[in-house]
C-alpha cells in the first residue's frame, strides 16, 4: 500500500521549478532587443557625361583630316573637298570629289570615331563648286576659331547655342564663318584660314 503524500513515478504532477530557473527566465525576457541596423544608403547613379565637343579638340580635328585622306576607297590618291567643311560639336560633314571619277561627288560624315559614306551629292555635281585638297584644310584651326566665336557669343545679348563652324573653300578667299543669333541683333563672323578675324558684321 503506497505511503500518503507520495506520488507514483508515472503521475502527472511535474517536478518543481527551481528559483534559479525562474530568475534566468525573467532576466532573459528583460534583455532589450538589439537595435535595427540602418539601411545602407545607395548612391544614385551619376548621369552620363555629355561628349566633349570636337571643336574643343584641335589634335583630334587634325587626326580626323588625316583619316579622311587614308580611307581605302581613295587608294592613296589625293582627296579634294568641295564647297565647304561643316564642323559640328559631334560630327563633321564634307563633300569629296571622287579621285577615280572626277564627275562624281560623294558625301561623307565623321561621327563616332570614323568616316562614313552617306551617298552621292548631286548639288555639287550641278554647280561645279570651288575645291581644295583635304591636306590644305586647316582642320585644327577650327578649334581656335570656335573659342573666338564663344567669346563673341558671351557678349551678344540673348545669344543662342553655336550650331556649327563652316569652312568655305571660295577660290578667292577661303575662310571660316559662324553666324550668331541674339535677341536684339545677329552677328556674322568670318576668319582667315590661320584663325584671324577679318569680318564682323551685325545684321
Amino acid at each position: 500500500m503506497p505511503l500518503a503524500g507520495c506520488f507514483d513515478a508515472f503521475g502527472s504532477v511535474p517536478p518543481p521549478v527551481s528559483a534559479a530557473s525562474e530568475a534566468e527566465k525573467r532576466a532573459y525576457q528583460e534583455i532589450p532587443a538589439a537595435p535595427q541596423a540602418e539601411p545602407l544608403a545607395v548612391a544614385a547613379p551619376e548621369p552620363p557625361r555629355p561628349p566633349v565637343s570636337l571643336l574643343l579638340q584641335p589634335d583630334l580635328l587634325e587626326q580626323i583630316g588625316q583619316q579622311l585622306q587614308q580611307l581605302p576607297e581613295f587608294e592613296g590618291q589625293p582627296v579634294r573637298l568641295v564647297r565647304h567643311v561643316n564642323f559640328y560639336p559631334e560630327w563633321i560633314d564634307v563633300v569629296v570629289q571622287d579621285p577615280k571619277q572626277s564627275s562624281h561627288y560623294e558625301k561623307y560624315r565623321w561621327q563616332d570615331g570614323r568616316w562614313q559614306h552617306r551617298g552621292p551629292d548631286q548639288v555639287a555635281k550641278a554647280s561645279r563648286p570651288d575645291q581644295m585638297p583635304a591636306s590644305r584644310v586647316p582642320w585644327r584651326i577650327a578649334a581656335q576659331v570656335y573659342q573666338q566665336v564663344l567669346a563673341e557669343a558671351a557678349k551678344l545679348e540673348g545669344s543662342g547655342p553655336i550650331r556649327f563652324i563652316n569652312f568655305s573653300m571660295l577660290r578667292q578667299q577661303p575662310h571660316f564663318q559662324a553666324v550668331l543669333h541674339g535677341s536684339r541683333e545677329n552677328l556674322d563672323l568670318q576668319y582667315r584660314p590661320d584663325g584671324r578675324l577679318f569680318r564682323r558684321r551685325p545684321f
